[in-house]
Parts: structure tokens; sequence; C-alpha cells
């Protein structure tokens, strides 16, 4: 309703429009946005030709119910034809992260109503967002603060954001982004970013997971045409592996982590997505604590990754008069792609290490291990027939526990130390999971611990096979040597162990096992 101007006023109008619709979805596909259907909308506002310009004055557009799930518009444009002269503000709510599925996954977490307010305006000649609000979610659950501005939407200038993210676990973040993350918590991160379209960056970012508390900067470069990159520091005065997946919790028998499918041995690895984005990334710790006492100090890891070449580390750990540093690489610029992987370690507390996987490790002692290998392919299959390199471990003032290794191990050890009791010499078979002697003597029961006084194992590994050069156990009261080999491509080994006892009776005998399977 209104006038429209005739004779020396001919073309100036001033109307007044309404304007609803039942759905909004529908409307919102017309102007190329992308929405869940949030219900009717409803529309009013003053059209009126001013000096040449169409004004768009008292705005007021309402979709769906804002009390429960919809948004509000509000404001004036001075010129409607060239955008120019606006003055809008927006407001919307949420009562349920449900009701926004289409934009925010599938299956969001359920953490309450979210909210959210900001000013659009181009008071400085760029049309731009001079202050956003979005907050949502209960404390307890998830909570979302975010607060900033943007000077040029049409470009995505540049932005400040200052946002604080509060999370029960893990879990309910992952779930925004449809990912599983395990539920370790509580969360909290904070930080301002700032930044435009091909460059942003993470300032004063710190960031709590449970015990361990990080802070540094976070940069990220989107130029077009250009890989994206993405640099990281980090710094933390002291990581808890438990809260970094890295070690199972107190209580817990193991790690946990999401149940993942196996790849099929020869299904191709997607090596390729590595050429997707470069990144630099280091992260220093003055402590890294776990359970059953472990401590250790000054930790250090890089990770770079330029054109599909992946290097991580050195990282490296000291702790207890230990030392630990390991490293690893994927060329995925090769076809196919090469893989090495280095780790050293001395006097490593085995027990603890350990300790952290396991809440009653079956191997104690102090360590020192050793490993070098390096592979190409471009399947699990292809990787274990082309392995290469050596490994080795030693370990001394060490506890064998002997009920914590699993039925072939019991039964190997309970055939050797009841074959020192047996008066005939014979050999050992394996049959199925079990091992008889040729006697067809019943073994004698294993014992709870042995002593190790000394341990030495070294492979030479080649085209998937690893071929023992030196294999053997000092338990104190007896030494067994071993010789053989553990075909990683078939899944099968070969060893042979002759024990032999340090003091020796008339009576006594020794009988070799053969294991094999």
């Amino acid at each position: 309703s209104g006038t429209v101007g005739g004779g020396k006023q001919r073309g100036n109008f001033d109307l007044r429009v309404v304007a609803s619709a039942p759905e909004s979805a529908p409307i919102a596909q017309r102007i190329g946005l992308e929405i869940p259907e949030l219900g009717s909308i409803q529309g009013s506002g003053n059209l009126a030709e001013e000096s040449g310009a169409v004004r768009l004055s008292e705005i007021s557009l309402e979709v769906g119910q804002h009390r429960r799930t919809g948004a509000k518009l509000s404001g004036e444009i001075g010129d409607l034809l060239r955008l120019r002269d606006v003055n809008l503000n927006g407001s919307f709510r949420a009562e349920s992260l449900r009701h926004l599925s289409p934009l925010v996954g599938q299956n969001p977490p359920e953490i309450g109503a979210v909210t959210g307010t900001a000013h659009l305006t181009d008071r400085d000649g760029t049309l731009g967002i001079e202050k956003f609000e979005l907050q949502g979610g209960e404390p307890e659950t998830l909570r979302i603060e975010v607060t900033g501005a943007c000077d040029d939407i049409r470009s995505l200038g540049e932005i400040g954001v200052k946002g604080n993210l509060q999370a029960k676990d893990l879990s309910l973040i992952g779930a925004l982004f449809d990912a599983h993350l395990p539920p370790i918590g509580p969360v909290e991160i904070s930080g301002l970013v700032e930044g435009g379209r091909e460059q942003a960056g993470i300032r004063e970012m710190p960031a709590r997971l449970d015990k361990t508390h990080f802070s540094g900067e976070i940069e990220g470069s989107f130029a077009p045409g250009v890989r994206p990159r993405l640099t990281a520091r980090l710094e933390s005065p002291s990581i808890h592996l438990d809260d970094v997946g890295l070690a199972a919790r107190d209580g817990d028998e193991a790690v946990s982590s999401p149940p993942v499918a196996e790849p099929p041995g020869s299904e191709t690895l997607p090596f390729d997505r590595l050429r997707l984005i470069d990144a630099d990334l280091s992260l220093h710790a003055d402590r890294v604590v776990g359970r059953n006492d472990f401590r250790g100090e000054r930790v250090d890891l890089s990770l770079t990754l330029v054109d599909g070449d992946l290097a991580v580390g050195p990282v490296t750990l000291t702790y207890e008069g230990g030392s630990f540093t390991g490293s690893a690489r994927i060329d995925a610029r090769l076809d196919p792609p090469k893989l090495s992987f280095d780790l050293e370690g001395t006097e490593m507390h085995l027990g603890r290490v350990v300790g952290q996987f396991q809440e009653r490790p079956a191997v104690t002692g102090f360590s020192d291990l050793s490993l070098n290998l390096e592979s190409r392919g471009g399947s699990v299959d292809a990787l274990r027939a082309a392995l290469r390199g050596d490994a080795s471990l030693a370990i001394h003032e060490g506890q064998l526990h002997v009920r914590r290794m699993g039925l072939i191990a019991q039964d190997v050890f309970g055939n050797l130390y009841g074959s020192v009791r047996q008066s005939v010499a014979g050999t050992t078979r394996m049959i199925g999971r079990g091992f008889t002697p040729d006697t067809g003597r019943k073994a004698a029961a294993v014992p709870d611990t042995r002593p190790i006084q000394c341990f030495a194992g070294d492979f030479a590994i080649e085209e998937g096979v690893a071929k023992a050069r030196v294999l053997a156990l000092d338990t104190g009261e007896m030494v067994m040597l071993g010789k053989g080999q553990i075909d990683l491509v078939e899944e099968r080994y070969d060893i042979h162990i002759k024990p032999m006892l340090k003091r020796r009776s008339l009576l006594e005998v020794t009988i070799p096992l053969h294991i094999h399977g």
C-alpha cells in the first residue's frame, strides 16, 4: 500500500510492503542460501524513493518462532540498489542444535539453546559486521561464547574474533564435526582469532584438557592457487599422558580408542591426502606425567609436511636417567610412497613405560631399544613385504611375569621349566595353542615370576622376514639361547630355543623347544 508520484513527482513512490510465506527453506534457496526449515516468514518495511535512491526503512523480518528456533532482522538500508547506508540488527535462537542439523552435522550433541546477535553496517565505507555475539549450551555439557567483528563481509576482510569453548569431554566437540574423539575431559579453549580470507592466526590461546594446560599460537594461510599451510607453536608446563590418549587412565586395562576396522591388506592407503596441506608444528613440554609414577623431563616434538613429505621428529624425552629419541618420515611424493622409522631408547624403565598401556605389565626392568626400519608400498601388504632394517632390545635387572603373557607364553615356560626335571631327552613341538613334550609327560606348573638378569634380542629384517642374529635370556638359574625367524608377510614364526642350566646335576637334563606356526 502507498503512493506513486505523478507529474513533477513522476517515478517517486512511498510504499508499505508486507510479505509472508508458510515455509522458510524454499525462499532461502531462491537467493542461494541453504538453511534448515525454520517455519513461516513474516516481513514488512517502508520502501521509498528519496533523492534518486531507493530507501528501505523500518525493516522487520521474522523467520520461525524466535522464542524457540528462529531469527529476527530489523533496521534500514539507505540505498537498497547500491547496498549503501546499511544499518541492520539481527538475532537468532535455536532451541537445540538438532534444529540446525543441516548446518552442524547430522548428529550434533544436545547442549541446550544457542543464541546470537549481529550488527551489520557500512559506516566506514565497507559493509561489515561491527559486532557479533554467539553463545549457547551449558558448562556441564558444552558451552560456546564468541564475540567479534569483520570489517568487510564481501571480501572476508580483517576479522577479530574472541572465543571460549568449554566441554565435558572431547567427544562432544567431535560430534559437532562428525568426528569420533575420545571421551577425555573436561576441555576448555580460549583464543583471539585475527586475520582475513588468505591468512588468519590464533593468538593468546590458553587451552586445558583435563589436567594438561597448553598455550601458544596457530597461523593458517589460505591464498588462492596455493596449498594451504598451517603453522603452530605450542607449549605446556606438564603433559599428562592419559589426557592426550597416550596412556590408560587409572583403573583401565588398556588405552581406550574408538573401534576402527583394520583396512584390508591389499587396500590402497590414502597417502595422497598428505598433499592437501602443508604444516609446520612444534610442541615443547617441561614435564610428562603418567601413571605408575612415570615422570619425564623436557619433551620436544616437531612435525613438518611439505608437498606430501611428512617428517615427524626428532621427538626427545628424558626421564629417571633414561632417554628416548624417535623420528618418522612418510614421503608420498614417491611412487610407491616410502616410509622410515627410527627409535632409540636407553635405560628405559620398561615396567613404567609399558605400564602406561597395561595395568599389569608382563615384563619389567631397564631396557635399551633400537629400531631402524624402512619400507615402500601403497598398502599394508606391500609395506610388510618390503619391510627391511634392524631391531634390537636388551633388558637387565628385570622380572618376567609369566602368567600375564598369555596362554602360549605360559605353555612355553611351563615346558622349559618342566623339562629340567625330566630325565629323558626329547623335543617339544607346538600343537595348536599348546606345547607337549614328545615323551607325553605333562608340563610342570608355570612359575608366577622369573628374574631377568639379562635379555638380548637382535633381528635383521629383509623383505618382511625378521631373522634372529642374537636371542638370549638369562634368568639366573637358566640360560636360553634361540635362533630362527618371524615371517611378517605370512604371519608365521619358526623359533628354536635351547635351555641350559647354570648348575646341572646328574639326573637333570634340558629339552629344546621348537616353536612354529
